[in-house]
């Protein structure tokens, strides 16, 4: 089965691969704060609609989020993805130190809320891998 396209802008566009039940999410460029929320609601509303429970996002070409953004993700949209039905999330990163304190800012609330999460540098197949073993 093809895949089906969830969302296509210049900058991001998300993807459900319905053949092994997930979504990719691939930031093409920074996002405004309003299109960064309008990824992660799009995203929402496919991990609900699709009972999707792993979730791959590319974030090599986001720059850095802003603190509000972060902490909406955290109180608001994480939670919702558990209770949607998300078990696993992958992120592949460059080697941006902001980034990875942003990750790591997330990955407690992935914790809280019983998520694997893991972060892969600059490398699509080892997340894909670690992903479908999952």
């Amino acid at each position: 089965m093809e895949h089906e396209i969830i969302f296509d802008a210049d900058f991001c566009k998300i993807t459900y691969e319905p053949h092994i039940n997930l979504l990719i999410v691939k930031w093409l460029r920074h996002p405004t704060n309003e299109e960064h929320k309008e990824v992660f609601l799009k995203g929402l509303e496919a991990i609900k609609k699709y009972n999707i429970v792993k979730l791959i996002t590319d974030m090599r070409k986001i720059g850095i989020v802003a603190q509000a953004n972060k902490a909406w993700l955290t109180k608001d949209i994480i939670p919702q993805a558990k209770e949607y039905g998300i078990k696993c999330v992958a992120v592949i990163l460059d080697h941006d130190t902001f980034k990875k304190h942003y990750l790591d800012q997330l990955a407690t609330s992935f914790n809280e809320h019983e998520i694997h999460f893991k972060t892969f540098d600059d490398n699509t197949s080892e997340a894909i891998d670690w992903i479908l073993k999952k």
